[in-house]
């Protein structure tokens, strides 16, 4: 590891910048496959930390929760992610997969 690089997890999420300050690369995956939720950590393509729960059709109050409950576990914060991105096999009309596309899309607008 580079004297500018700063290991979290066991991984490289930035380099450093100036001063205190760096880039992060970290990316968070809501996954939505069959009746199972998924939110995976990624630094660029390498896995850093993942949790699934079956769909109960609660994600409106659970998502949330669940995405600060993963931050926090790792020591991240919401700046600490460059994208928030939705992968799934269901069709975009079925109210799980609008719901998380609404979170990401709304992270993703006001990250920039």
């Amino acid at each position: 590891m580079l004297p500018d690089e700063k290991p979290i997890l066991g991984i490289l999420i930035g380099k450093k910048l100036s001063g205190n300050s760096y880039i992060y690369f970290m990316n968070l995956i809501i996954q939505i496959k069959d009746k199972k939720i998924g939110l995976v950590l990624k630094e660029d393509e390498q896995f850093a930390d993942e949790f699934f729960w079956e769909e109960e059709r609660n994600l409106s109050q659970r998502l949330l929760v669940e995405i600060d409950n993963l931050l926090q576990r790792n020591d991240l914060k919401p700046k600490d992610l460059s994208e928030v991105k939705v992968k799934t096999n269901i069709d975009d009309k079925f109210t799980t997969v609008r719901i998380a596309k609404v979170v990401a899309n709304t992270f993703n607008k006001f990250k920039k």
